[in-house]
């Protein structure tokens, strides 16, 4: 929440001496710990974005979306990357209740995905499920972007969207009612060629 004392933490799945860690947010380096921890006191809403870090010799983290909330809508969803395959589930609900009865629509990266009382889930994940998801409730407001990370098991190529579909075949309507009056346009503009030509 906003206002509140982050705490990251950093460390090696195997034990190491030196603990020294870099920490990132959106690949810009942030701070160097020598105890493996940064805090970010009174976090805010600009505080917000993907953090990493990484321990020389050992290597780095995956990404991790910190999203600081201030709205009256609350939307729960992994903090760390879920594995391709397994289901995941998003919680709206309000801040000063626990009640997740109330009808939400849930958005990924602005697109509207579903309604659903209170939780949402998104079965076998895959990369494609990937991007920044938020939720609205009714009368009460929308909560902040969280960003869902998903680690891949294998290489896939996501299908087109649905939102892309209708771009392209928009796009191919436009270009099929432009073309066909520039042709029938030239096919008369051959043939009255031909016609004085004859005439002549």
């Amino acid at each position: 929440m906003e206002g509140d004392n982050v705490t990251l933490g950093c460390r090696s799945k195997t034990p190491i001496s030196n603990l020294k860690a870099d920490f990132y947010r959106d690949d810009v380096l942030m701070e160097s710990s020598p105890a493996g921890e940064m805090t970010i006191n009174r976090v805010r809403r600009s505080d917000e974005g993907l953090y990493r870090c990484s321990i020389a010799g050992v290597g780095a983290s995956a990404e991790s979306w910190l999203a600081v909330r201030a709205d009256s809508v609350i939307l729960d969803s992994p903090v760390l990357p879920v594995m391709e395959g397994s289901n995941v589930t998003l919680s709206c609900r309000k801040k000063r209740t626990t009640s997740l009865n109330l009808t939400a629509d849930f958005y990924k990266d602005g697109l509207l995905i579903g309604s659903r009382s209170g939780e949402m889930t998104v079965h076998s994940v895959s990369k494609c499920d990937e991007g920044l998801y938020k939720c609205r409730m009714s009368g009460a407001g929308e909560s902040a972007e969280s960003w869902l990370a998903v680690r891949a098991l294998h290489s896939d190529t996501c299908p087109v969207s649905s939102h892309s579909f209708y771009l392209l075949l928009l796009l191919r309507t436009v270009f099929t009612v432009l073309l066909v009056p520039l042709l029938l346009l030239l096919v008369g503009l051959l043939h009255c060629g031909k016609l004085s030509v004859t005439h002549k």
